[in-house]
């Protein structure tokens, strides 16, 4: 009787730190002016798997509404919403807060949560386009899709060669970001310098534990030096990688 006690008090502990754990999510919603909606980015949720949805919007007396409330608790998420182009921003809901960068010509919502359900909701209102205009966005959008695919390639090819000819792991001075030091907070002009001195890369647990921040504090930091241009993140399987953007 007391092995068979043991035994279910060790399933029950097992199952709780399995709960604990509870889902992540890094995604991206690009949201078209039909409605539909491109997922994309890294998550173990089912619901936020890379897809193209219609599932997620909806449309009554002119006012389209996206929600996103996946079942269950996340440890951690980190969400950016784009807006389609022309879009108006009516109002957002959410507990844990968002941020709206109104800058590019897409209007994006990003927020963030830790130990908690996930849940943002947004109403916003779209206005028409001409076909002419969509046409001339397209081919604007091929041109930029091909220069970029070949800028690309040739710094790929460039790095690689440099490698080769140095040998050296440690990113050069040359190699560096350029950046203004005034437009960064204390703590993303620290993780800048601590990615230059070092690889040039760290992983996000790496980080944490070396700038000992919370995991959310850390995600809008390195959230503002990526759309600076100065990082880039990648994920490998549960690992997050943080890079910097060389010359």
């Amino acid at each position: 009787m007391k092995k068979i006690i043991i035994l279910f008090a060790a399933l029950a502990l097992l199952l709780s730190m399995a709960y604990a754990e509870g889902y992540y999510a890094d995604t991206v919603f690009d949201v078209a002016s039909d409605g539909s909606v491109a997922i994309s980015g890294a998550t173990n949720h089912a619901d936020l798997n890379a897809q193209l949805t219609e599932k997620l919007t909806a449309k009554k007396d002119g006012i389209w509404t996206i929600t996103i409330n996946p079942t269950g608790e996340f440890s951690e998420y980190v969400y950016e919403i784009i807006l389609p182009a022309g879009a108006q921003l009516i109002d957002v809901n959410t507990p844990n807060g968002s941020r709206i960068d109104a800058e590019s010509a897409r209007i994006k919502i990003i927020g963030t949560g830790e130990q908690t359900t996930y849940f943002v909701s947004a109403r916003y209102i779209t206005r028409a386009q001409p076909k002419e205009e969509n046409l001339m966005f397209v081919l604007i959008g091929l041109m930029l899709l091909v220069i970029i695919l070949i800028g690309i390639w040739g710094a790929g090819e460039l790095r690689k060669r440099k490698k080769c000819e140095s040998g050296a792991t440690k990113i050069t001075p040359s190699e560096k970001p350029k950046y203004n030091k005034e437009a960064l907070t204390e703590i993303q002009l620290q993780i800048v310098e601590y990615l230059e001195n070092g690889k040039g890369s760290a992983t996000q647990a790496e980080l944490q534990k070396k700038f000992e921040l919370p995991k959310a504090s850390l995600s809008r930091n390195l959230e503002g030096l990526e759309r600076k241009g100065i990082i880039a993140k990648e994920r490998k399987g549960m690992t997050m990688l943080v890079m910097l953007k060389k010359n």
